[in-house]
């Protein structure tokens, strides 16, 4: 495949042209940082990899791009029955108070997001060396910390 014609190559079209080991590197690739410890894993010198055309770096951008819309869609199906057994738990009449108080909290928050906790905090502070003038015609304070 022409090297103009890799960015605009479906994963399929580039997957076909891959070698088997250029394949598990792409696959291995998704769970690393480097190229050199992906090729580590599938038993390739990292020179290897560096070296190979573009069309390998393309293909595991798209199987990343493609392989976290698969991920996104499978969670967002799953998204119903995940609150399902949430609100099942909730509402089920032998389970214990414990156990709907857990499902309670959870479903609260995420429906409304965690709570935020206030607490109140005792402070003795002293500045020294400031020189706070304020003028009717300024809107913020001139201040003179000695420097």
């Amino acid at each position: 495949m022409p090297e103009q014609n890799v960015e605009n190559s479906s994963l399929s079209d580039l997957w076909e042209e891959l070698t088997p080991s250029q394949k598990r590197f792409v696959v291995a690739y998704q769970r690393h940082t480097s190229k050199a410890d992906a090729a580590a894993e599938v038993g390739l010198a990292a020179q290897t990899v560096y070296n190979w055309p573009d069309k390998v770096d393309r293909a595991a951008e798209l199987f990343y791009e493609q392989t976290a819309a698969l991920a996104m869609q499978e969670l967002e199906e799953a998204l119903v029955e995940a609150a399902m057994v949430k609100t099942q738990e909730v509402r089920r009449p032998g389970s214990t108070q414990e156990s709907q108080q857990s499902a309670a909290s959870d479903v609260l928050d995420r429906v409304m997001g965690k709570p935020t906790q206030k607490q109140d905090i005792d402070m003795d502070a002293t500045i020294e060396g400031v020189d706070v003038q304020i003028h009717e015609a300024q809107s913020e304070p001139d201040i003179d910390d000695g420097k």
